[in-house]
């Protein structure tokens, strides 16, 4: 009677049924190794899940958030999952240009896909982003560039005998409380005014456009012929009368403010008038040059044009507008999308 339970309890545990083990992966998939990584896109992010557009990889912009997806597989070109990446950057004079907002790292999913959020933290320029497979010698690297975000300009102006002065959206013109620059018809002595372009992180603006006009001149409807070549080969220029103003410069036009008293007395040393000259970063107004077209500038590498106000011979008041192409989206209060220069 005692051997019973014992023979039912051994049989018991001999037909049991076991635990399956695990199944042993193929020789085939535990051979397969990460064999390249790919930069699938970049894509605008304004927060975390909140996408805008695909960018160039040229096209990158300072100060703004982005997804970057890369895909990896394997040595046959198959996707591969659980594949750690890690990411890094590097630019010119080791300035760190882009930030991992999210990590930088990120694991491959089923798809192959492996997701990682960058933020570019301000500067403009080249950057080299990196990518590494984990436990291998995978390494690969693309050329990024970042550019300054024009949404967000700066202007600053330095005026000869004015001041410094800057001005970014949302602000009022500054040059016409800071007073009026006066211009010497006794001496031939040109004023230079510089205009620099930047965006918010102080990133310059080149290639752009900066015209000069008078108060009854506007750039859509310029004078005619002002400072252009005429037909006999000579420049045309638009002052009133016999200025002496160099040949090639555009002339400005005078204001009628009431520079003449009662007495028909001119004032005494204030010219009318003046030519808009380009001068140069190093040289300044020393040897100044008529522009290409009348009173238009072209911002060189480091965001800056110099223009040199020469004086006419005639006296007068007069205004003189400079515009930043496409930065002043609305007319201040003098009714011009320009900078109101008066002298």
């Amino acid at each position: 009677m005692k051997c019973i339970p014992r023979l039912l309890f051994a049989g018991l545990l001999f037909t049991g049924c076991p635990e399956p083990l695990p199944e042993l992966l193929s020789q085939e998939e535990s051979e397969r190794q990460p064999g390249e990584i790919l930069l699938d896109r970049i894509v605008e992010a304004r927060d975390i899940g909140d996408l805008g557009e695909s960018v160039p990889f040229d096209a990158l912009v300072a100060g703004r958030g982005y997804l970057v997806s890369f895909t990896v597989q394997d040595t046959t070109g198959a996707v591969l999952e659980n594949v750690e990446l890690s990411l890094s950057s590097v630019s010119e004079g080791f300035e760190q240009l882009i930030s991992f907002a999210t990590g930088a790292r990120c694991s491959s999913n089923e798809i192959g896909l492996c997701e990682t959020y960058l933020y570019t933290t301000g500067g403009a320029g080249s950057v080299k982003l990196m990518a590494a497979a984990a436990g291998t010698s995978l390494y690969r690297s693309w050329n990024l560039s970042i550019g300054a975000q024009i949404q967000q300009p700066r202007v600053r102006l330095n005026v000869e005998g004015v001041g410094n002065l800057s001005w970014q959206p949302g602000e009022q013109d500054p040059l016409p409380l800071a007073g009026m620059l006066t211009l010497s018809a006794d001496q031939a002595q040109p004023a230079a005014l510089t205009v620099r372009l930047e965006d918010a992180f102080g990133n310059p603006l080149p290639g752009r456009r900066v015209q000069l006009y008078s108060a009854d001149v506007t750039p859509e409807q310029p004078a005619p012929d002002a400072g252009a070549v005429g037909e006999d080969g000579g420049v045309a220029d638009i002052g009133s009368g016999d200025t002496g103003i160099a040949d090639g410069g555009a002339d400005v036009g005078a204001a009628d403010t009431g520079s003449l008293d009662g007495g028909a007395q001119e004032s005494p040393s204030t010219a009318q008038a003046p030519t808009i000259l380009l001068g140069s970063g190093a040289d300044g107004c020393s040897e100044a040059q008529p522009p290409e077209s009348p009173g238009l500038g072209i911002t060189d590498d480091q965001g800056g044009i110099s223009f040199c106000l020469q004086p006419g011979v005639e006296r007068g008041d007069w205004s003189l507008y400079i515009e930043p192409e496409g930065l002043i989206l609305a007319p201040f209060g003098h009714g011009e999308a320009a900078f109101q220069l008066n002298g």
